[in-house]
Protein backbone atom coordinates (compact mmCIF):
# COMPACT_ATOMS: atom_id res chain seq x y z
CA UNK A 1 0.00 0.00 0.00
CA UNK A 2 1.34 3.60 -0.60
CA UNK A 3 0.46 5.86 1.67
CA UNK A 4 1.20 9.57 1.03
CA UNK A 5 1.04 12.21 4.27
CA UNK A 6 0.99 15.53 3.58
CA UNK A 7 2.22 18.00 6.11
CA UNK A 8 1.44 22.00 5.89
CA UNK A 9 3.48 24.58 6.87
CA UNK A 10 3.22 27.44 9.76
CA UNK A 11 0.49 30.00 9.78
CA UNK A 12 -1.09 28.82 6.43
CA UNK A 13 -4.33 26.43 6.36
CA UNK A 14 -3.90 22.61 5.59
CA UNK A 15 -6.55 23.79 3.09
CA UNK A 16 -3.76 24.98 0.66
CA UNK A 17 -2.52 21.88 0.50
CA UNK A 18 -5.81 20.34 -1.26
CA UNK A 19 -4.44 21.34 -5.14
CA UNK A 20 -1.23 19.54 -4.66
CA UNK A 21 -3.05 16.16 -3.28
CA UNK A 22 -5.54 16.33 -6.28
CA UNK A 23 -2.22 16.60 -8.60
CA UNK A 24 -0.42 13.72 -6.99
CA UNK A 25 -3.65 11.74 -7.26
CA UNK A 26 -4.18 11.99 -10.44
CA UNK A 27 -0.59 10.88 -10.78
CA UNK A 28 -0.61 8.11 -8.58
CA UNK A 29 -3.96 7.10 -8.49
CA UNK A 30 -3.61 4.02 -6.32
CA UNK A 31 -2.00 5.73 -3.53
CA UNK A 32 -4.02 6.33 -0.53
CA UNK A 33 -3.46 10.11 0.40
CA UNK A 34 -3.88 11.68 3.23
CA UNK A 35 -3.55 15.82 4.44
CA UNK A 36 -2.74 16.10 8.13
CA UNK A 37 -3.10 19.67 9.83
CA UNK A 38 -0.01 20.58 11.98
CA UNK A 39 -0.58 20.31 16.03
CA UNK A 40 -2.46 23.30 17.28
CA UNK A 41 0.76 23.51 19.23
CA UNK A 42 -0.98 24.23 23.35
CA UNK A 43 3.06 23.93 24.22
CA UNK A 44 6.32 24.97 22.73
CA UNK A 45 7.20 21.20 22.95
CA UNK A 46 8.73 19.48 20.15
CA UNK A 47 7.97 15.84 21.31
CA UNK A 48 3.94 16.66 21.83
CA UNK A 49 3.77 17.76 18.71
CA UNK A 50 5.58 14.70 17.09
CA UNK A 51 3.21 12.19 19.10
CA UNK A 52 0.53 14.10 18.10
CA UNK A 53 1.35 13.67 14.63
CA UNK A 54 2.57 9.88 14.77
CA UNK A 55 -0.70 9.12 16.44
CA UNK A 56 -2.36 9.96 12.98
CA UNK A 57 -0.07 8.63 10.43
CA UNK A 58 -0.67 5.57 8.78
CA UNK A 59 1.88 2.57 8.41
CA UNK A 60 5.12 3.14 6.38
CA UNK A 61 4.16 6.53 5.11
CA UNK A 62 5.80 8.69 2.50
CA UNK A 63 6.33 12.14 4.37
CA UNK A 64 5.30 15.39 1.99
CA UNK A 65 6.13 18.68 3.84
CA UNK A 66 5.85 22.00 2.96
CA UNK A 67 8.02 24.19 5.28
CA UNK A 68 7.87 23.64 8.85
CA UNK A 69 5.48 20.59 7.63
CA UNK A 70 8.99 19.46 5.89
CA UNK A 71 11.15 20.02 9.06
CA UNK A 72 8.63 18.35 11.16
CA UNK A 73 8.65 15.06 7.98
CA UNK A 74 12.49 14.46 8.99
CA UNK A 75 11.90 14.56 12.42
CA UNK A 76 9.21 11.93 12.30
CA UNK A 77 11.62 9.66 10.74
CA UNK A 78 13.00 9.13 14.16
CA UNK A 79 9.35 8.14 15.63
CA UNK A 80 8.36 5.41 12.75
CA UNK A 81 9.36 3.49 9.82
CA UNK A 82 8.81 5.62 6.72
CA UNK A 83 8.84 4.79 2.96
CA UNK A 84 10.91 8.63 2.18
CA UNK A 85 10.60 12.44 2.92
CA UNK A 86 10.10 15.08 0.81
CA UNK A 87 10.33 18.17 1.72
CA UNK A 88 9.10 21.48 0.26
CA UNK A 89 10.66 24.87 0.94
CA UNK A 90 12.31 23.70 3.94
CA UNK A 91 15.46 24.67 5.42
CA UNK A 92 17.74 22.23 7.74
CA UNK A 93 17.68 25.67 10.53
CA UNK A 94 14.81 28.07 9.52
CA UNK A 95 17.13 30.84 11.84
CA UNK A 96 20.39 31.37 11.63
CA UNK A 97 23.12 29.32 13.16
CA UNK A 98 27.04 29.08 14.01
CA UNK A 99 28.14 27.47 10.71
CA UNK A 100 24.51 27.79 8.68
CA UNK A 101 24.22 31.27 7.51
CA UNK A 102 21.38 30.24 4.97
CA UNK A 103 18.15 31.26 7.17
CA UNK A 104 16.44 33.70 8.53
CA UNK A 105 18.34 36.26 10.58
CA UNK A 106 17.94 35.62 14.69
CA UNK A 107 16.54 39.21 14.75
CA UNK A 108 14.24 39.45 12.24
CA UNK A 109 12.34 36.16 13.57
CA UNK A 110 12.42 37.65 16.33
CA UNK A 111 10.52 40.82 15.68
CA UNK A 112 8.02 38.44 13.33
CA UNK A 113 7.72 36.83 17.00
CA UNK A 114 6.81 39.84 18.45
CA UNK A 115 4.27 40.88 16.16
CA UNK A 116 2.57 37.13 16.20
CA UNK A 117 2.10 38.31 19.72
CA UNK A 118 1.11 41.64 19.63
CA UNK A 119 -0.72 41.81 16.33
CA UNK A 120 -1.49 38.60 14.75
CA UNK A 121 -4.02 39.19 12.21
CA UNK A 122 -2.14 41.50 10.66
CA UNK A 123 1.09 39.61 11.17
CA UNK A 124 -0.39 36.29 9.08
CA UNK A 125 -0.96 38.52 6.49
CA UNK A 126 2.52 39.84 6.25
CA UNK A 127 3.60 36.17 6.19
CA UNK A 128 1.33 35.82 3.99
CA UNK A 129 3.15 38.20 1.28
CA UNK A 130 6.38 36.88 2.48
CA UNK A 131 5.27 33.45 1.15
CA UNK A 132 3.87 35.07 -1.86
CA UNK A 133 7.24 37.35 -2.61
CA UNK A 134 8.54 35.93 -5.88
CA UNK A 135 5.41 34.66 -7.62
CA UNK A 136 4.27 36.05 -10.77
CA UNK A 137 1.31 37.40 -9.36
CA UNK A 138 2.27 37.38 -5.69
CA UNK A 139 -0.67 39.81 -3.98
CA UNK A 140 -2.99 37.29 -6.08
CA UNK A 141 -1.42 34.28 -4.60
CA UNK A 142 -1.29 36.05 -1.09
CA UNK A 143 -4.98 36.25 -0.76
CA UNK A 144 -5.02 32.39 -1.59
CA UNK A 145 -3.27 31.77 0.97
CA UNK A 146 -5.81 31.21 3.73
CA UNK A 147 -4.58 31.79 7.64
CA UNK A 148 -4.58 28.73 9.95
CA UNK A 149 -6.71 29.98 12.66
CA UNK A 150 -5.18 29.64 15.50
CA UNK A 151 -4.20 31.98 19.34
CA UNK A 152 -1.63 34.21 19.19
CA UNK A 153 -0.60 31.64 22.16
CA UNK A 154 -0.46 28.43 19.77
CA UNK A 155 0.82 30.35 16.76
CA UNK A 156 3.73 31.92 19.08
CA UNK A 157 4.65 28.27 20.07
CA UNK A 158 4.72 27.27 16.45
CA UNK A 159 7.07 29.99 15.64
CA UNK A 160 9.22 28.42 18.68
CA UNK A 161 9.35 25.23 17.63
CA UNK A 162 10.78 26.46 13.81
CA UNK A 163 13.16 28.82 15.75
CA UNK A 164 14.34 25.48 17.76
CA UNK A 165 14.53 22.63 15.33
CA UNK A 166 17.95 21.93 14.08
CA UNK A 167 17.57 18.97 10.94
CA UNK A 168 21.20 18.85 9.55
CA UNK A 169 22.63 15.43 11.69
CA UNK A 170 19.05 13.83 11.27
CA UNK A 171 19.42 15.11 7.05
CA UNK A 172 23.46 14.19 7.18
CA UNK A 173 22.10 10.20 8.98
CA UNK A 174 18.91 9.67 7.33
CA UNK A 175 19.05 6.30 5.16
CA UNK A 176 15.34 6.60 3.81
CA UNK A 177 14.93 7.96 0.20
CA UNK A 178 14.77 12.22 0.77
CA UNK A 179 13.89 15.08 -2.22
CA UNK A 180 14.08 18.33 -1.12
CA UNK A 181 12.59 20.53 -3.02
CA UNK A 182 13.50 24.66 -2.98
CA UNK A 183 12.24 27.91 -4.73
CA UNK A 184 14.26 29.95 -6.20
CA UNK A 185 12.72 33.36 -5.58
CA UNK A 186 11.82 32.01 -1.65
CA UNK A 187 12.19 35.18 0.92
CA UNK A 188 12.29 32.30 3.73
CA UNK A 189 14.40 29.93 2.76
CA UNK A 190 17.26 30.86 0.71
CA UNK A 191 17.79 29.02 -2.48
CA UNK A 192 21.93 29.27 -1.25
CA UNK A 193 21.11 26.83 1.20
CA UNK A 194 20.55 24.23 -1.74
CA UNK A 195 24.54 23.21 -2.04
CA UNK A 196 25.00 23.01 1.78
CA UNK A 197 21.99 20.50 2.07
CA UNK A 198 23.54 18.89 -1.06
CA UNK A 199 27.10 18.80 1.29
CA UNK A 200 25.26 17.51 4.09
CA UNK A 201 23.36 14.80 2.89
CA UNK A 202 25.39 13.56 -0.27
CA UNK A 203 22.79 10.66 -0.98
CA UNK A 204 19.79 13.53 -0.76
CA UNK A 205 17.98 14.40 -4.26
CA UNK A 206 17.56 17.95 -4.56
CA UNK A 207 15.51 19.93 -6.66
CA UNK A 208 14.97 24.02 -7.59
CA UNK A 209 11.99 25.23 -9.29
CA UNK A 210 11.04 28.82 -10.22
CA UNK A 211 8.78 30.31 -7.59
CA UNK A 212 7.82 31.26 -4.34
CA UNK A 213 7.98 29.71 -0.64
CA UNK A 214 4.54 29.21 -1.91
CA UNK A 215 5.01 26.57 -4.35
CA UNK A 216 2.69 24.24 -2.95
CA UNK A 217 -0.39 26.81 -4.41
CA UNK A 218 2.00 27.74 -7.66
CA UNK A 219 2.69 25.25 -9.31
CA UNK A 220 0.91 21.83 -7.91
CA UNK A 221 1.28 20.21 -11.03
CA UNK A 222 4.93 20.41 -11.83
CA UNK A 223 5.64 19.48 -8.00
CA UNK A 224 3.26 16.69 -8.51
CA UNK A 225 5.07 14.93 -11.51
CA UNK A 226 8.49 15.68 -9.69
CA UNK A 227 7.32 14.28 -6.81
CA UNK A 228 5.68 11.16 -8.15
CA UNK A 229 8.76 10.39 -10.97
CA UNK A 230 10.82 10.49 -7.34
CA UNK A 231 8.59 8.15 -5.52
CA UNK A 232 8.08 5.54 -8.60
CA UNK A 233 12.12 5.61 -8.85
CA UNK A 234 12.65 5.10 -5.32
CA UNK A 235 9.95 2.08 -5.61
CA UNK A 236 11.51 0.30 -9.11
CA UNK A 237 15.12 0.90 -6.87
CA UNK A 238 13.93 -1.51 -4.25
Amino acid sequence: MLNLVLLPGWGISADCLQPLAQALQQRLPKAQLQILPLPRFTQPNLAHALTELQEQLPSTPWLIGWSLGGMLALQLTQQLPVAGVITIASNACFTQRPNWPWAMAQEDFAAFQHGCQAQLASTLKRFSLLCSQGADNPRQLAKQLLPFKQTAESASHGLSLLQQLDNRQLLAQLAVPQLHILAQQDALVPLACSSALQQLASQAHIATFNGSHALVMEQPAALATRIAHFIQEAADAK
